[in-house]
Order: structure tokens, then C-alpha cells, then sequence
């Protein structure tokens, strides 16, 4: 499978994985600049402690290249029949982070 998302990364828009329980933007030594990172996403379930998050990505209709992402999460301190326990915690990656684009070569120079 690596071989294959090496190969063909010109045409990979971004490579989205999950489960360890953290958000995170890794660098990709085995693609080019200009290719997506890859985006790991916290969990969804409150395990370990954590808030509940996902996030949702705004990509290129032309291109289809990821251009940014907001990150929610659900705070579980809140009491949820009283208070918004929902939050955007980066309403924009890009902005958060100091990126021009979500480029591989971007996450590197991070």
C-alpha cells in the first residue's frame, strides 16, 4: 500500500488517518514538496481523557489540493443541558500553524 501512495502522490489530495488520540500534521519523508502531509485526526470518542473532535476540510474544486481545515471539539467538563459544551478550537490550521498551504514541504519547515 505505501508503494503504491508513493507512486501515485501527484494525484493524492491528502492521506487522513485517525486513532491516536491527538491531533497532528506529519511530514512525509517519501514525497515530494509539493505533495499532501499527511493529517491525523484525534479521536471521537472520549478515551484516554481527551474531547471529543473532528474536523472539517475545505479543499480546491479545481485542484482538489486540501487548502485548509477547522478543528471542533465537544468540552465533556461542560454540563451539556446548560452550556454550548461544542467549540471550534482552530478555526483555521493554516492561520494556527503560520502556513501559506498544507504542503508536505510546509509541515517540514514547521
Amino acid at each position: 500500500l505505501w508503494d503504491l501512495m508513493v507512486e501515485y502522490q501527484d494525484v493524492i489530495a491528502g492521506i487522513f488517518v485517525a486513532h491516536v488520540h491527538s491531533n497532528e500534521l506529519r511530514h512525509i519523508p517519501s514525497f515530494s514538496g509539493d505533495a499532501a502531509p499527511m493529517f491525523v485526526g484525534t479521536s471521537i470518542s472520549p478515551c484516554y481523557t481527551t474531547n471529543p473532535a473532528f474536523r472539517i476540510v475545505k479543499y480546491s474544486e479545481e485542484t482538489h489540493a486540501v487548502e485548509d481545515m477547522a478543528t471542533f471539539s465537544v468540552d465533556l467538563e461542560k454540563d451539556v443541558d446548560t452550556e454550548k459544551p461544542f467549540s471550534r478550537i482552530v478555526p483555521s490550521l493554516t492561520e494556527f500553524l503560520g502556513m501559506e498551504s498544507l504542503t508536505n514541504k510546509e509541515t517540514l519547515e514547521l
